[in-house]
């Protein structure tokens, strides 16, 4: 009889074992920050038309509704509590941002809106927006500040990568061999 409570207990342990590496949506656990981004996120606006663009959507809707843990709308307009991710976005009232020294990988990510909490997130490029996208769900999960938003992220170095050759421990376990 203990055997077989021990083989269920052993069963129903899960075992990090690092495979969604920074990719983790759990909901945040902080009620009052949830709220608070719960409240000024409800919708993205998101034209998509490339193969990039179409894997930095899916991302960003997977991550605000596993941070958020409520559905996320998807609109045409111009919505309060929007994000809109766009390629060189310009509108009436947005200050006038130079796409082009964001160079391949740059992107910025502003508050177009403080009242209506509508924030924009836009590159020169898809590959900016999908680091962009990136660059906005860290904030979320490592409960920043998103109002008031201005950042301006332009790489000093060409193609991010992730050394997968480390073990989560830091130890190599293979090397390059």
């Amino acid at each position: 009889c203990l055997l077989v409570y021990f083989i269920f207990g052993v069963a129903a342990l899960r075992a990090e074992d690092g495979y969604r590496l920074w990719l983790r949506y759990d909901k945040i656990d902080d009620p009052i920050l949830l709220q608070q981004y719960q409240s000024r996120i409800s919708t993205i606006n998101f034209p998509t038309n490339s193969a990039t663009s179409i894997v930095a959507k899916k991302e960003l809707l997977d991550g605000l509704q596993g941070l958020l843990n409520k559905k996320i709308n998807e609109s045409t307009q111009l919505v309060t509590n929007s994000i809109i991710v766009a390629l060189n976005y310009t509108s009436q009232g947005a200050t006038r941002k130079n796409y082009d020294s964001l160079g391949r990988e740059g992107f910025v990510i502003f508050t177009l809106n403080a009242k209506r909490h509508i924030t924009v997130i836009s590159a020169h490029t898809d590959a900016g927006i999908l680091y962009g996208v990136f660059y906005f769900l860290r904030m979320i999960h490592t409960h920043q500040s998103i109002a008031g938003l201005n950042v301006i992220s332009v790489p000093k170095i060409q193609n991010r990568i992730l050394n997968h050759w480390d073990n989560l421990n830091r130890i190599v376990e293979r090397g390059y061999a």
